[in-house]
């Protein structure tokens, strides 16, 4: 977004008679885009999952003190020797209720 911004700006002080949207990728493009980055994603969370479920183990965090929510968080180590975080659910628990393994039974 800022050379988006630089480059108007610069056409502002030329005195460009282009607007905003004669700069702007069209929404085809974007989708094109957005739906090229999702299909990247979904790889990589398929890859992780399939590395998780050979080599990894799940864990159950909850939040402290004020903040009510479990995160359930998924660790493997990569090829690479390299440990692997990565958030497989985040939830919301009920206001004020007891953090322990029994609520979570």
């Amino acid at each position: 977004m800022e050379s988006f911004r630089k480059l108007a700006i610069d056409a502002y002080d030329a005195r460009s008679r282009k607007s905003a949207k004669d700069f702007l990728p069209s929404r085809n493009t974007i989708r094109k885009g957005i739906d090229k980055r999702l299909d990247r994603a979904k790889e990589e969370v398929i890859s992780k999952l399939e590395l998780l479920k050979r080599h990894g183990r799940i864990t159950l965090d909850f939040a402290k003190k004020s903040v009510d929510y479990i995160a359930m968080t998924g660790h493997f180590i990569d090829e690479n020797w390299i440990k692997q975080d990565f958030v497989l659910s985040f939830s919301p628990v009920e206001a004020g209720a007891k953090k322990t393994s029994q609520f979570v039974q």
